[in-house]
């Protein structure tokens, strides 16, 4: 019988998130047609000022919006992002950040050259209207306020499911 120590157990990045997704997509079933209930008295973070943030976005007809308190190496921050967001310009990606470390939040923009404005939200006031699971990260699809799925980019599909989004 061969035992397995902490240090041969090697996780990467994609694969802790996507095995996280996949668990949390099992039990967020319910979720979907249900209104997206944006926080728009977020304070709008932006250091590098890439992208205006226009409160209009908060009614565009695609959207994929994403919640999440952490940073660090598991930080749904550190998902290729910018391919997706240059690719599809008419899908708008909301990002809410609820986490305790703003100022580490604007270094990791900066540092990261994250071209997405997002949404400040240390009440949590987006999490606790729009999610019932005890989760620090999730990614909605959604077509005109409705939840219709959920995806981020560790999923090897995300853009098929985001030409599904616009087809819808």
């Amino acid at each position: 019988m061969r035992y397995f120590t902490y240090k041969s157990l090697r996780f990467n990045l994609k694969g802790f998130i996507v095995i996280i997704f996949i668990l949390c997509l099992s039990s967020c079933q319910a979720d979907r047609n249900k209104e997206i209930i944006h926080f728009r008295e977020g304070e709008i973070i932006n250091p590098l000022n890439l992208v205006r943030f226009n409160e209009g976005i908060y009614d565009s007809e695609n959207q994929v919006v994403i919640y999440f308190e952490g940073l660090g190496e598991y930080s749904i921050l550190n998902l290729n992002w910018s391919k997706f967001i240059k690719e599809n310009e008419d899908v708008k990606f909301i990002f809410y950040y609820s986490g305790s470390y703003l100022d580490e939040l604007k270094n990791v923009l900066v540092e990261s050259e994250f071209p997405m404005p997002m949404v400040y939200d240390p009440e949590k006031v987006f999490y606790k209207n729009n999610i019932k699971e005890e989760l620090t990260f999730i990614s909605f699809l959604v077509k005109k306020n409705k939840i219709v799925g959920m995806s981020n980019p560790s999923i090897p599909n995300f853009q098929k499911k985001l030409d599904e989004l616009k087809r819808l």
